[in-house]
């Protein structure tokens, strides 16, 4: 859709004739040329607005795309789009696709609506119930697991210091000072850099 074309006076205009050779574009600053699909005119539509069709060869190139429109009989025309993927539009636009993201490094391929569709979803789910004991990975101090740690597992405390322990609730995993308000809650601060 394009437009308002107004005159000099600011009147809209409704009844111009907008060839495809007078809609030129403009690929990423590169020259000026007439849209490619050249069947029909631009038609009005409503309030001094002409809808009109652009084809593959006028989107082919991804990013800015510049629009304009000079005729004596107008004041000049112009707007300015961005031509994106068509993936990203199905997902950002249409909402018809999840948007295929590259997280921390992962592959673009990795998860797929065929992974999802086979339970990939339900899989990762799945992962709050695997036993931290389980991990072959080294936990580093603060990650979530060494935080379900302090909920789940054997906690300590002896005088301003609470111990947090391992799965098989002797080995102590960390340590944080407390911190005691006789007129509070008996704890009022558990800090594990402490």
């Amino acid at each position: 859709m394009l437009g308002p074309f107004t005159s000099s006076d600011g009147v809209g205009l409704v009844s111009l004739t907008i060839t495809p050779q007078l809609i030129r574009l403009s690929k990423n600053g590169g020259a000026f040329a007439a849209k490619n699909l050249t069947a029909s005119n631009a038609i009005h539509n409503e309030c001094a607005y002409y809808s009109t069709i652009f084809n593959n060869t006028d989107t082919g190139s991804l990013g800015q795309l510049k629009i304009a429109c000079s005729m004596s009989t107008a004041l000049p025309f112009w707007d300015e789009g961005v031509v994106i993927p068509a993936s990203e539009y199905d997902a950002r636009i249409l909402g018809s696709v999840l948007q295929n993201v590259n997280v921390y490094g992962m592959a673009n391929a990795v998860v797929t609506s065929a992974a999802l569709a086979a339970g990939a979803v339900e899989k990762m789910a799945n992962m709050q119930a695997v036993d931290i004991s389980s991990l072959t990975a080294t936990i580093a101090a603060r990650s979530p697991a060494n935080a379900y740690r302090a909920v789940r597992n054997r906690v300590t405390t002896s005088g301003t210091i609470v111990t947090v322990y391992a799965e098989d609730d002797t080995t102590a995993v960390w340590t944080g000072t407390i911190t005691v308000n006789a007129s509070a809650d008996p704890i009022v601060e558990i800090n594990p850099a402490g």
